[in-house]
């Protein structure tokens, strides 16, 4: 039997004048877990209940996703033992608190890219080896730089092997407190999770004979914004994707390791993911960064793709941990690409902005992938211009990315990527604007409208998708959309006085109003899509904008169990 230790809240987060929305509902108590060294079992850890003194890691996972759309993981290692063990112990935590929507979430979303003939958690053969031929790759590169002399590669390496080790540690706190039903799991499986509907994607399209695309909507908006005032810069970003993965974790992570420019990151995700897997972040070094992916749309880039690189959502984590400026996050993200899961990156530094003032250089980096092919610059001079905007919908902006990706350039009228609803609706706020605040903003980023002429009739034609709302019957119909926005704000910054604040606003549902955009539900909406699992999800999602704080930490209780 468990015994309950409730703990403390301290949520420490700018002053709440600052924020129009409410923050994060924490639970008035809490419960916190440890990871230390098992004294009977050399080279093996164990869970503690309590906050443990001098223990490798400790954490939390709270809140209701039933009533906020997500629960909040809070992980935090002791600086005072090697970076394995707080890479493993952080790993190994995640694994025990968020074991049984681990196993949810995988069942969910197993069939975004697998099909019946491949039941969990057994991935075809091609896909399966591919994945641990590029974990057998990281691993050897690892212990081939070890004691490398170039400290950059060093210290680049040594990284590799603390998202390793991240991976190593939630595989065994995973297996070690396995959920009713489950099965035991391989660090390749377990790193699945953090591939379907990410690199998977493009894995699968990459090994495949005839090079075969999935047909379904691309993902994300996006936009940076100085505010009409210039007193205000903001960051929006909006995940599409399967309902389906709507089992959502906001995850705070402090882990001090060696040689980092950011031992915190705060991210939206998903149980199990290493990384984002949506791709919005911010670092205790001052960066918000977020993307767009982009199809690859030239066949003859696949022959680039090598289990022998680093995949999308390792080198995300790299640049966050190694990068205090968006230049130095874009050169760490390029480096041994593999042209998977392909994105347009934005890496706002908010430490050089000033109210009222220019942008300095540095404040936009961009950067673009296709299989085999590069390019970032500062975009910063895009913000200081007439839209005082960057926006991003999954079309590239570099013309030799455009290019070598296959897309058709303009005046050509097989141009339509350029053209899109979405690239007529950004425009159209360029010539009209309706921003004023942040609520227009927000509004702006949560935009979906069918009867909009440039919408086309289509709820998947608007800067959030909803799919689920067009025509059952018709072809256009999906329960895909939007599922989120996060925002983050120059002020949310300011109030916290501190440059390395993490705060950020988020609505983790589809896009909805009072009018005909109803909540999602499952049981209504959700009746054209009845093959598709959502466990532990809830049923009607009508969730508001809430401030997720800085950072979440707790007293440390009297009492403690081991288990």
């Amino acid at each position: 039997m468990l015994l309950h230790v409730a703990c403390a809240v301290s949520v420490l987060h700018g002053s709440d004048q600052q924020s129009p929305y409410p923050v994060y509902p924490f639970p008035s108590s809490l419960q916190q877990w440890s990871v230390e060294p098992d004294p009977n079992q050399a080279g093996s850890v164990k869970m503690v209940l309590g906050r443990v003194h001098g223990a490798d890691a400790w954490g939390s996972f709270s809140g209701n996703e039933k009533t906020t759309g997500a629960r909040v993981l809070d992980v935090h290692s002791n600086g005072a033992v090697s970076g394995e063990r707080q890479a493993f112990a952080a790993g190994y935590l995640e694994g025990f608190l968020t074991r049984d929507v681990m196993w949810q979430y995988l069942n969910n979303v197993w069939s975004i890219d697998f099909n019946d003939s491949y039941p969990l958690p057994n991935a075809p053969r091609r896909e399966a080896e591919f994945v641990s031929q590029n974990l057998a790759w990281m691993r050897s590169r690892v212990d081939e730089h070890r004691d490398s002399k170039d400290s950059g590669i060093a210290v680049y390496w040594q990284h590799v092997g603390f998202l390793l080790n991240q991976l190593d540690g939630m595989t065994a706190g995973f297996n070690a407190h396995l959920p009713h039903g489950a099965v035991a799991l391989s660090s390749a499986q377990v790193m699945l999770i953090t591939l379907i509907d990410g690199d998977m994607d493009d894995i699968i399209t990459a090994l495949a004979p005839t090079h075969r695309k999935r047909k379904r909507p691309l993902h994300c908006s996006a936009m940076v914004k100085i505010s009409p005032d210039g007193q205000e810069l903001w960051t929006a970003h909006t995940n599409w994707d399967d309902y389906r993965a709507m089992l959502r974790v906001i995850k705070h992570f402090d882990l001090p390791l060696p040689n980092v420019a950011a031992n915190r990151i705060a991210f939206d995700s998903y149980p199990g993911g290493l990384s984002s897997m949506t791709d919005f972040y911010r670092t205790s070094a001052g960066l918000t960064v977020t993307e767009t992916s982009m199809n690859v749309e030239n066949d003859e880039l696949w022959n680039h793709v090598t289990p022998k690189s680093m995949l999308t959502w390792a080198r995300a984590m790299l640049a966050n941990r190694l990068a205090g400026t968006g230049d130095d996050w874009t050169s760490i993200n390029l480096k041994y690409q593999s042209g998977t899961c392909n994105n347009q990156w934005m890496v706002v530094d908010y430490k050089l902005f000033v109210p009222g003032q220019a942008l300095p250089p540095g404040t936009l980096w961009v950067s673009e992938t296709m299989p085999g092919f590069t390019e970032r610059a500062d975009m910063t001079g895009v913000l200081n211009g007439p839209s005082r905007a960057w926006f991003s919908y999954n079309i590239p902006y570099f013309a030799n990315i455009s290019r070598e990706g296959g897309y058709a350039q303009p005046p050509s009228p097989k141009a339509a990527w350029f053209n899109c609803p979405r690239a007529k609706m950004f425009r159209r706020e360029v010539d009209s604007p309706t921003i004023k605040d942040l609520g227009s903003f927000v509004a702006f980023m949560r935009y979906n409208n069918r009867t909009d002429p440039l919408a086309e009739g289509n709820a998947c034609n608007g800067i959030s998708a909803r799919c689920d709302l067009n025509p059952l019957s018709g072809d256009s119909f999906q329960c895909f959309g939007a599922l989120d926005i996060k925002v983050a704000t120059s002020s949310l910054v300011a109030a916290a006085a501190s440059k390395s604040s993490l705060v950020f606003h988020a609505t983790m549902a589809p896009s909805w109003d009072d009018g005909d955009n109803a909540p999602f539900e499952w049981s209504r909406q959700g009746q054209g899509c009845k093959q598709y699992g959502h466990l532990g999800q809830p049923d009607r999602f009508n969730f508001t904008m809430y401030t997720y704080p800085n950072v979440v930490s707790s007293s440390e209780p009297e009492l403690q169990m081991q288990v």
